[in-house]
């Protein structure tokens, strides 16, 4: 606590500060207690599945040639099967 002052602009600065003060610390509480909660999250999916690969967004270079290979071409009129 702050001293006691006879002012009182100097008393509303006092507490002011004080207010600030323990918000920064309220905020400092979250902000770990978060970090921490990420950390077991990461902790329990690494866990859950450690020979799991990440998923991949796009096919190898190869991957989509070889996939188009396989589709059969649309007949023609006139040919064969």
């Amino acid at each position: 606590m702050a001293q006691q002052t006879t002012d009182p602009v100097e008393a509303l600065i006092d507490r002011i500060a004080e207010a600030v003060i323990r918000k920064i610390d309220e905020r400092d509480k979250i902000d770990a207690i978060a970090q921490a909660v990420l950390a077991r999250l990461e902790e329990q999916q690494t866990a859950a599945s450690p020979a799991k690969a990440p998923a991949r967004t796009k096919r190898p270079a190869g991957k989509a040639k070889q996939a188009q290979a396989r589709r059969p071409r649309p007949r023609q009129e006139g040919q064969p099967r």
